[in-house]
């Protein structure tokens, strides 16, 4: 699991409240970090979900500097697939870039 501190900058809590309803209602969709709990008190918010532990798709291609044509079919199938999903639920993703693309234990986006 990874924990996200968002301490005392209380500017963010109405823009993470609006991410924390996406992530509970998307709780299930394939492909999606599970949310899987948050603490708070009045000067902090703590957000637990899914650790990827291989990290973003920018740091594998960090290391290894490409990808085969196979990898690249699967991660642009997978994604379409989830931007699918999204707008059929009138989610509209903004910033679907690299670094937002996360890897887990089995290599899935």
């Amino acid at each position: 699991m990874k924990v996200n501190w968002l301490g005392q900058r209380q500017e963010l809590f109405p823009e993470c409240e609006t991410e924390l309803a996406f992530l509970s209602n998307l709780a299930g969709f394939p492909n999606v970090c599970k949310l899987h709990t948050v603490l708070e008190d009045s000067m902090c918010k703590v957000i637990v979900m899914q650790y990827c532990e291989n990290g973003s798709l920018a740091q594998i291609l960090a290391k290894r500097k490409q990808l085969t044509e196979l990898e690249v079919r699967c991660i642009g199938s997978t994604v379409l697939k989830l931007v699918d999903k999204l707008e059929n639920e009138y989610i509209l993703h903004r910033d679907i870039c690299l670094e937002h693309l996360l890897i887990d234990q089995q290599g899935n986006i």
